[in-house]
């Protein structure tokens, strides 16, 4: 990977995520348009559960998938700083680490569309 795209993904985990809780520090904020669209997932599970009162189970499944959502963020979050750090430090195993975060963002992402999944499958309309 060139210099540029490393530059690229620090510059992305910088300014993305200020609204999430936890990624409190500049160095790793990550993937905000990846929270707005949970936040706004869940928003839209908070209407169809008000509207259609769905069964405890569903609303398990919900919980369940939405709790491994925020855990996958914030381990991206602290690869994120990790990473951040190693770079600031000239350290040597940067590319291990950027490969760390690469991959924690790529599960974050794996996690959001099993919990969008999951909500369309129980009848929310997600557009």
């Amino acid at each position: 990977m060139n210099k540029i795209k490393h530059i690229g993904i620090i510059v992305a985990i910088m300014m993305m995520v200020s609204t999430f809780a936890g990624c409190k520090s500049t160095p790793y904020k990550v993937a905000a348009t990846t929270t707005i669209s949970v936040q706004t997932a869940m928003s839209l599970w908070g209407a169809y559960v008000s509207a259609n009162h769905p069964p405890v189970e569903q609303e398990q499944a919900v919980k369940t998938a939405y709790e491994k959502w925020q855990l996958s963020m914030a381990i991206v979050c602290d690869a994120g700083k990790t990473y951040a750090a190693a770079q600031q430090a000239g350290a040597s195993n940067q590319s291990v680490l950027l490969a760390a975060l690469e991959q924690s963002i790529t599960d974050l992402d794996v996690n959001k569309t099993d919990l969008v999944n999951l909500l369309v499958s129980f009848g929310v309309k997600i557009s």
